[in-house]
């Protein structure tokens, strides 16, 4: 994931820019979708469920992810079983449906779900930070345990 904001001027368009990743991994080898979006999570999606590259102007999130289905959203399975019994099979029937019935019938989480697919949550690109773990060790050529003690006085 890249924050591709201010790179126009030298790297050219966004569509420019998709385009000369998805030719750079390709000389690599690898086979890849990029997407373009206006959030992160809108551009994760449209790479999960579009094919090549995919450009999604700011605001027309919910019109071209609304097309795909729940699993793309990778919601957890049991809200999609739910989703589906009721008839709901894209990302654009499950914002389509009301807020309160959501809450009601799905809870806090169907509800963030909800949020997401309908695009009222913005999530800004945050990198994540691991923490750093160091370990020393040394291979011997003999177990610890079968070595003979040695003092010296």
């Amino acid at each position: 994931m890249l924050d591709l904001a201010g790179c126009e001027k030298l790297f050219g368009s966004p569509e420019k820019i998709a385009h000369d990743l998805r030719r750079v991994a390709s000389e690599v080898g690898f086979e890849t979708n990029v997407a373009v979006a206006g959030n992160p999570l809108s551009a994760v999606c449209a790479a999960q469920g579009f094919a090549g590259v995919t450009v999604i102007p700011a605001g027309e999130e919910g019109l071209r992810i609304g097309t795909l289905s729940l699993e793309t959203l990778r919601i957890p399975l049991e809200f999609v079983e739910t989703l589906k019994r009721w008839g709901i099979r894209t990302c654009a029937e499950f914002a389509a449906l009301p807020e309160i019935a959501i809450a009601e019938r799905l809870g806090q989480e169907g509800l963030d779900w909800w949020r997401f697919s309908a695009w009222c949550c913005d999530h800004p690109l945050i990198a994540k930070e691991f923490p750093s773990h160091f370990e020393e060790h040394m291979d011997l050529d003999s177990p610890v345990d079968l070595l003979e003690p040695c003092f010296s006085f």
